[in-house]
C-alpha cells in the first residue's frame, strides 16, 4: 500500500536557515492577521450591542452592566 504524505510540512536538518526564517516570518503574518480580525470582530460585536441596546457607539456594556447592579442592589436592600 501506498503512505499518504502529512499535509503539515516539516523541517528537516537539510532545510536552510533561510528557509526555516522565511516560514517562521509566514506564519508571524498569518498571527498578525488572526489577531487584526479577532480585533475587528470584538469592535463589531461590541458596536452591535451598542445598537441593540439602543444606544449610540459611545455606550459602554460594563458601565450598564454597572448601573443595573446597583439598581437591583438598591431594591433588593429596600424590601
Amino acid at each position: 500500500m501506498e503512505q499518504k504524505e502529512s499535509r503539515r510540512p516539516r523541517a528537516y536538518v537539510s532545510d536552510s536557515a533561510e528557509d526555516v526564517a522565511a516560514r517562521l516570518q509566514d506564519i508571524q503574518a498569518i498571527i498578525v492577521s488572526i489577531e487584526n480580525n479577532l480585533q475587528q470582530y470584538r469592535q463589531a460585536t461590541r458596536l452591535r450591542r451598542c445598537v441593540l441596546a439602543g444606544k449610540g457607539k459611545d455606550f459602554d456594556p460594563q458601565d450598564e452592566r454597572a448601573s443595573t447592579n446597583a439598581t437591583v442592589e438598591n431594591s433588593l436592600s429596600q424590601q
